[in-house]
């Protein structure tokens, strides 16, 4: 089932997010720009692995603007969820885990019907 194995990608580029925001928070990096960077290594893990296992495509660099664009509208919702919810009091690496999991359903969506849709 495809949703299992985007949700697979999706949990091993989720462990790079996290543990690269863990790593700077703890480097005092600012709670959003930790967030942003943590997301940006996590993309491109997530493009390579969702192309090849969730979608059976080979990743390219003519496909990867078109999942690079999806996930910035879903990076959008990660980082606005973690700000807001460390803003709100929560831990900033439990605030985090909050806004990847509010994305990944935003991010799964786009990705199936946009990104990797067939023509």
């Amino acid at each position: 089932m495809r949703v299992a194995r985007y949700a697979a990608t999706a949990g091993v580029a989720a462990v790079v997010d996290l543990g690269g925001f863990a790593a700077l928070d703890a480097l005092g990096v600012g709670t959003a720009t930790a967030a942003a960077l943590s997301w940006a290594v996590a993309n491109v893990v997530n493009y390579r692995l969702s192309a090849r296992h969730a979608f059976d495509t080979r990743p390219t660099l003519r496909l990867y603007p078109r999942f690079a664009l999806a996930a910035a509208l879903g990076a959008a919702v990660n980082v606005g969820v973690t700000v807001g919810l460390s803003a709100a009091g929560m831990p900033d690496v439990a605030a985090k885990a909050g806004g990847i999991g509010v994305a990944f359903a935003a991010n799964y969506l786009l990705a199936a019907r946009v990104v990797f849709a067939r023509r």
